[in-house]
């Protein structure tokens, strides 16, 4: 295979990789990139679903009514970092659009996009989806003993990887001490805890975690004796254990490893929490809803119905803004009390004004 070849199929073999991925984390997604692999090639764009249809004047503008201006920013940009190191670019603001890229003395330019679905818990995860792969993009592709398939097979099964890379982001970012949880092996015990059923029944509760060294400052109805404490990898231990906060404001909390006790106080802003309804759940950063869980893996879906159309046909509509406002959240909340008690919901809404 010549040099040129491998190139083009490491291009094809990424974009396809996170195009699965992502379409299984969220919904049928379409995936696109923008690059140039040197600072002299013209600007490339592989698009093979036309995600980017209706963007051409912007990144016209961007890309070619300035000149060579963003060019020459990125390389005085790539000069003042230390070598090979992924430097992030800034978002393009294509509406509609979630995207990430980022420059190296090894790959120019690159900006990966995909779809903003409406009804995502949170776009963080995708993001570090598409982080990823830049990532891989720049060492598959000056790398020619790299497996060729190999980062394919990493972001097609990258969900849990990329909740966990969110969490760590946020944590170096506020936290003053660093964690000493280890994230992705918390992530597969709520995984493993919402698969197993107590007596027929799914779990439900509350479940957080927190940093060891803010256990103290919480508030305990019940602690467990350090000896007594049972590992959060056991599973059918801890879906008996939830039984103790169904359907109420306790909760269960973990140091990461054991299950310290059970607390009715509020949720530190930090912690890692799960929150069982059922077949499904919904994991948060505090009060920060990260992801959803259901069938054995992470979801970007936040299960309810938007209802983006009503909302724009009310925007559009002659109703005055606060009664328009005050209807959409009447429908709203009929609509998502009935899908929480699994029942169709047919509504008609007339907005003639006579």
């Amino acid at each position: 295979m010549n040099d040129a070849s491998y190139k083009k199929l490491c291009i094809a073999n990424i974009l396809n990789g996170v195009t699965e991925g992502l379409s299984k984390y969220s919904r049928p997604t379409r995936v696109a990139l923008i690059f140039a692999a040197s600072p002299d090639d013209p600007v490339s764009i592989f698009d093979p679903q036309g995600l980017l249809r209706g963007h051409e004047s912007k990144l016209e503008d961007i890309f070619f009514a300035n000149g060579d201006q963003w060019r020459l920013r990125i390389k005085e940009t790539i000069l003042s970092q230390p070598r090979n190191h992924l430097i992030p670019e800034n978002d393009l603001e294509l509406s509609g659009l979630i995207s990430y890229g980022g420059s190296a003395s090894d790959f120019f330019y690159q900006m990966w996009f995909t779809e903003h679905h409406p009804d995502m818990c949170s776009v963080y995860p995708t993001e570090r989806w598409l982080e990823q792969s830049s990532s891989l993009l720049v060492h598959d592709y000056n790398t020619r003993n790299a497996p060729i398939n190999s980062s394919d097979y990493v972001l097609k099964n990258y969900s849990l990887q990329a909740v966990a890379d969110h969490i760590v982001d946020v944590w170096n970012k506020f936290l003053e001490i660093d964690c000493v949880m280890q994230i992705p092996p918390i992530l597969n015990n709520i995984l493993n805890i919402s698969k197993t059923r107590e007596e027929g029944a799914w779990a439900r509760g509350v479940l957080f975690f927190t940093d060891p060294r803010r256990i103290s400052s919480l508030s305990f109805l019940t602690k467990i004796q350090k000896h007594e404490r049972p590992m959060v990898s056991n599973v059918k231990h801890i879906r008996k254990l939830l039984v103790a906060v169904e359907r109420s404001d306790r909760k269960l909390v973990s140091d990461g490893k054991t299950i310290i006790g059970i607390t009715d106080s509020m949720v530190p802003e930090s912690a890692i929490v799960a929150e069982f309804n059922g077949d499904y759940g919904f994991l948060r950063m505090g009060n920060e809803k990260i992801a959803s869980f259901f069938d054995g893996s992470f979801h970007s879906t936040t299960r309810e119905a938007k209802l983006v159309e009503l909302e724009e046909l009310l925007l559009d509509s002659k109703i005055e803004t606060e009664a328009s406002t005050l209807l959409f959240r009447v429908v709203s909340q009929l609509v998502h009390k009935a899908g929480h008690a699994r029942h169709g919901c047919t509504l008609v809404i007339d907005l003639n004004t006579s």
